[in-house]
């Protein structure tokens, strides 16, 4: 007999290899896709109005490049919009399958990372802030290292384009998180990350706040995952407000800290 196809040919059960160099993603699970962009988003229509074309676009373009049968999938998760959202959402035309999951009230960056992890189908995960502030258009570079064999590829903003106290506030939160999991990440909270499928499975992430990007790297290289942090383009918010700096997310931050504090600390 000829050697098995390491994608096509798993039996139940089995676990995805590494991606050899050069070799294209393709579904291995029952009902998967290739790819899934998970958008978080809380009161962005604005910018979902300009920013969905151009993820459809990107997703569009990936699939026609690798020969994929389907283009992947959009998983929007809406945490606790009052903007309309969800019945914009549902009146556009879609080029791409897509799908919604809604909180009912705002939840937290957390949840929303959790519900879209939960929520996407496919054999590489992309979760994505929706507010359009990411180039999209640098997907297919991030995703050619997960192809080259990585398991994750986190996003460090290169030229942050935030104001001051936001720049501030990251700079600080980012030393502390090193000091706190004995991590060394550079933009823990960068909202551009790839993940190939075996890590989704095999994360327990709690958080529902912001602290969720530091629990996410610690536990992944805990155990063993081969993380890359490559820079990607940070533009300016033109439309709606920032969130992450905001009372709701800095107090939910401090109590999450207090409470994940034995979980997030490096082993002894």
């Amino acid at each position: 007999m000829g050697s098995r196809h390491p994608y096509l040919d798993l039996e139940p059960g089995e676990v995805l290899p590494a991606c050899p160099p050069g070799r294209s993603i393709v579904p291995v699970r029952p009902n998967s896709v290739p790819l899934s962009i998970c958008l978080l988003c809380c009161n962005e229509k604005a910018n979902l109005e300009v920013f969905l074309p151009r993820v459809e676009a990107v997703l569009v373009e990936v699939a026609s490049q690798r020969a994929w049968v389907t283009a992947g999938e959009v998983v929007i998760v809406d945490d606790g919009s009052t903007d309309g959202t969800d019945a914009w959402l549902a009146s556009r035309t879609w080029t791409v399958p897509w799908r919604t999951v809604r909180h009912a009230k705002r939840s937290g960056y957390g949840a929303a990372v959790r519900s879209g992890l939960a929520a996407a189908t496919g054999d590489v995960v992309v979760y994505l802030d929706g507010d359009g502030q990411y180039r999209v258009e640098e997907l297919p570079a991030l995703l050619a290292l997960v192809e080259s064999g990585c398991d994750v590829v986190a996003g460090v903003r290169t030229d942050r384009q935030d104001p001051f106290h936001r720049l501030a506030i990251g700079g600080s939160y980012n030393l502390l998180m090193r000091q706190v999991t004995g991590v060394s990440f550079r933009d823990v909270d960068c909202g551009f990350k790839v993940l190939r499928r075996r890590v989704v499975d095999s994360l327990r992430l709690t958080c529902d706040g912001n602290l969720v990007g530091a629990e996410l790297m610690a536990k992944c290289q805990r155990a063993g995952f081969d993380v890359r942090q490559v820079p990607v383009t940070h533009l300016p918010r033109t439309r709606g407000r920032a969130k992450g700096a905001d009372l709701f997310s800095i107090i939910g931050s401090v109590r999450e800290l207090v409470s994940a504090w034995n979980e997030l600390r490096p082993p002894r």
